[in-house]
């Protein structure tokens, strides 16, 4: 198993200031790379394991928080995995 450093922005939503900066953007700049990964996915038939990796949170269900077995967990994935 290998480890992989996420960025710090990984499972969170972005800030103000980085979806201004999004929207300035071209859309160009964005679909077409988007579109060549999606190609590399579908042509080789392999999904790249840096977007298998998510970020588990433990959810409070009830009773004490105190204890794990009143926490579900949420798993946060890569915004890419809702497309492919």
């Amino acid at each position: 198993m290998q480890l992989v450093q996420l960025p710090a922005t990984f499972g969170r939503p972005p800030s103000r200031t980085e979806c201004e900066g999004m929207s300035n953007q071209k859309p160009n700049s964005v679909s077409k790379p988007l579109v060549e990964i999606i190609k590399v996915i579908l042509t080789n038939g392999t999904y790249p394991e840096i977007l298998k990796i998510a970020k588990i949170i433990p959810i409070h269900k009830t009773g004490d928080k105190k204890l794990w077995d009143n926490y579900k967990p949420i798993s946060v994935l890569h915004v890419l995995n809702k497309i492919c």
